[in-house]
């Protein structure tokens, strides 16, 4: 425990625990989206971390597209034959279809309830669901608010689950509230050359429970403005940390108790400081920062009421956000709800901006996939299109058709002030041309990330960037070919999820 300036920090991490059995069911997304480098590194992911898990523990796997499938009937032990089974089966998902997420964590759910029904589950033991998915639910039931409520309804509190999003097409949001309604934590999985790590290391966060129910306990008469004092499940590895401010008439000594348990027995950790003595540490010259105790527990505050304002109702969300926003202010805090400035030294050059990615909202998709899909001959059909929105500029132009295809040219723009090129080079399959994802709402420059794109496409040349007003509504406009000077402009309203229907070919049946 740490005491400074009448605020106290209490953070509780022992030591030489024995570990508790846990059953998990690893939810696994193998729809479309997932193709490629992403199915490629969560195979990778899962094969390491079937190989952490104990023999004490139980597990299965649910996979899923449009349609739900589990890998066994029921959980299975963890002994080395099961989990070399387990990691065939993992090294050989391949992605396709759709997206059923609500199906997906059903299923798991009952498989724990059956489990518990039969007996199967050990006393004591942690059961948690990991879900990792990098889209939205398209099959099935597509309302986030009703997966939520189904998900809850089912779960009950006697489950954790944890939500893992791949990349920035996810709702994450809507993963994030999922996962605090039902004890666990959502995180986001970034696209990048190590995304199977980032996937090993949170499984390790939550690998190995060692006590649940963890209460932390104070005399009433001593602290006030307490930030969370109990947690379902304390893991090895990590710390818990609670924090507040002592009462005025605490004089000499400050008492704690902690009390969790385990499948053996139930264990209470006391411990007692001197206040006095722990205040005068932090009196010490050496210590050149003051005040931290109070910022500590500002910022464990600020961090525990936008969680709640996560799953609160719209009222409660004000009043929430209200009062973190109030401390954020205080304690200069950059939030969700603040912003930072940051200013260059005059003589430097103009530095770079860079903006965080967002998701879709509720108006907009804020990537689009553009003839994704499509095969090569209808693509080639289209002689030109090009594509503006908010804050967004950038092009791809004069791409040559194939042998015998007609020549596609035109412009399209991904990134305001950024540059723009012909087409990069990865190989694709042979009859599918995939343009890349872009951001739409984002003001600040885009890579683009082309997929799946034909050999002929190698060409990578710098073209200059155009210019265009710096708020403008997202629209589609489509020219002709090049005779001709009709221009014709599409504005594209609606749900984000609804396929907009703008070119057709009646001659090709397109």
């Amino acid at each position: 425990m740490q005491i400074e300036n009448g605020y106290f920090v209490h953070h509780f991490a022992p030591a030489d625990l024995p570990m508790v059995p846990k059953n998990v069911i690893f939810v696994i997304d193998k729809s479309g989206s997932m193709s490629g480098k992403k199915m490629r590194q969560t195979r990778e992911a899962m094969v390491q971390i079937l190989d952490d898990l104990r023999p004490e523990d139980q597990f299965n796997l649910v996979i899923f597209d449009g349609h739900v499938f589990q890998w066994m009937p029921a959980l299975l032990q963890a002994s080395s034959e099961n989990v070399e089974q387990a990691k065939k089966f993992a090294s050989l998902i391949s992605a396709m279809g759709a997206t059923n997420i609500n199906d997906a964590v059903l299923l798991a759910v009952k498989m724990l309830d059956e489990g518990n029904r039969k007996e199967q589950l050990p006393a004591g033991s942690v059961s948690m669901i990991i879900l990792l998915t990098d889209g939205d639910p398209t099959e099935g039931e597509k309302d986030p608010k009703k997966i939520q409520e189904n998900v809850k309804a089912a779960i009950g509190g006697s489950y954790h689950l944890y939500c893992l999003g791949f990349g920035f097409d996810v709702n994450y949001a809507f993963l994030e509230k999922l996962a605090l309604e039902n004890g666990g934590v959502a995180r986001r999985i970034y696209e990048d050359s190590d995304a199977d790590l980032q996937l090993q290391d949170f499984y390790q966060e939550v690998a190995n429970p060692l006590l649940t129910t963890v209460e932390f306990q104070y005399p009433d008469n001593s602290v006030e403005l307490l930030t969370q004092d109990n947690f379902r499940v304390f893991f090895k590895g990590s710390e818990l940390v609670v924090a507040g401010k002592l009462k005025p008439q605490v004089e000499d000594l400050l008492s704690a108790e902690v009390k969790g348990q385990s499948p053996t027995q139930n264990f209470t950790f006391q411990t007692e400081v001197n206040v006095e003595d722990k205040e005068k540490v932090f009196q010490s010259p050496k210590y050149i920062f003051h005040n931290f105790m109070e910022r500590l527990w500002a910022y464990l505050t600020i961090q525990q009421l936008l969680e709640k304002a996560v799953s609160a109702s719209a009222d409660e969300k004000k009043s929430l956000e209200a009062r973190a926003l109030g401390l954020s202010l205080n304690f200069s805090f950059v939030t969700p709800l603040t912003s930072m400035v940051v200013t260059k030294p005059e003589g430097q050059d103009q530095a770079q901006v860079a903006s965080k990615p967002v998701e879709a909202d509720n108006d907009w998709s804020s990537t689009f996939s553009l003839l994704g899909g499509f095969p090569s001959t209808g693509f080639y059909n289209f002689p030109l299109m090009r594509f503006s929105g908010q804050g967004v500029s950038g092009a791809l132009s004069g791409l040559p058709g194939p042998p015998g295809a007609a020549g596609v040219s035109g412009n399209f723009f991904y990134g305001r002030g950024a540059p723009r090129y012909n087409a990069p080079p990865p190989p694709p399959p042979p009859d599918y041309f995939r343009m890349a994802e872009y951001d739409v709402k984002s003001s600040a420059p885009v890579v683009p990330t082309f997929l799946d794109l034909h050999p002929w496409m190698r060409s990578y040349e710098p073209l200059p960037s155009p210019t265009l007003p710096e708020k403008r509504a997202p629209h589609f406009i489509l020219l002709g070919n090049n005779h001709t000077e009709e221009t014709i402009c599409v504005n594209v309203k609606g749900s984000s999820k609804t396929p907009q229907n703008l070119i057709s070919d009646p001659g090709q049946g397109k």
